[in-house]
């Protein structure tokens, strides 16, 4: 009984709604012991009659090619039109290789999604210590922009030491949003080539933030008082792209 649709999403094009989830196989009798932690396979489903049409499709594969050596969870759907074509881009977090990994739909044929193989997204070589930098997210538009991005650390910030060496003392040691952008629906993906390819917010930006808020807060319950001197970024955040292929950032 491990079917279960865990980190659903959700997109829809003109004519048909979609589902997109993960469900965990690691607990079927035959798993390997040389196959992935928790199993995490991908599924979408759509409504083949159309919009309240009452006939979803039988699950079907995101990964054409998955074997159980893959581990794909908490996926993020991006989605574009552009008069012709639906273009279907997913990313995927994999618990056990560790990285982020994107499928970009080959064709989209009376609904059915065909995707080709997956692309390695988010290098883990290229992020600091692990646990530190959050799942990938994905938004489009339907001019073809768009972004892939997370909240996270660079190769070289050991949280667990408390050191930060080359590479990431020549970018930021701190967290912050990473992203990278597309203008041909996820074709191919570019960035800041001194950053792995990622644009990122740099410290001045958050400095000047800081420049405007109070140099203290005061808990309303206790009376208690923080010095406001510096900055970190949790784990809630969003990133969206907009008509232009202008970038919009959102972090706590």
């Amino acid at each position: 009984n491990a079917a279960q649709a865990r980190y659903p999403s959700a997109i829809s094009s003109e004519e048909y709604p979609y589902a997109i989830w993960t469900e965990t196989t690691s607990e079927v009798d035959d798993w390997s012991e040389n196959c992935s932690e928790w199993g995490g396979r991908p599924y979408f489903s759509y409504d083949e009659f159309g919009w309240y049409g009452e006939s979803w499709r039988y699950p079907a594969e995101i990964d054409p090619f998955y074997d159980c050596t893959k581990d794909l969870w908490t996926g993020s759907v991006g989605h574009g039109y552009d008069s012709t074509t639906d273009h279907v881009s997913v990313v995927f977090d994999d618990w056990t290789r560790g990285g982020s990994y994107l499928f970009k739909s080959e064709a989209v044929e009376d609904g059915y999604i065909v995707n080709g193989f997956e692309t390695l997204i988010v290098n883990p070589a290229h992020l600091g210590t692990d646990g530190y930098s959050s799942a990938a997210i994905l938004s489009m538009n339907d001019n073809g922009q768009g972004l892939l991005g997370i909240d996270g650390i660079f190769a070289g910030n050991d949280m667990d030491a408390g050191t930060c060496t080359a590479p990431a003392a020549n970018i930021t040691c701190n967290k912050t949003a990473m992203f990278k952008i597309t203008d041909n629906f996820g074709q191919s993906w570019y960035g800041d080539q001194s950053a792995f390819d990622f644009y990122y917010v740099p410290d001045e930006v958050f400095d000047d933030i800081l420049s405007t808020w109070p140099n203290t807060d005061v808990d309303p319950c206790t009376g208690e008082i923080s010095e406001i001197d510096n900055f970190w970024s949790w784990y809630e955040f969003d990133m969206r792209v907009d008509g232009d292929g202008n970038p919009h950032i959102v972090m706590s």
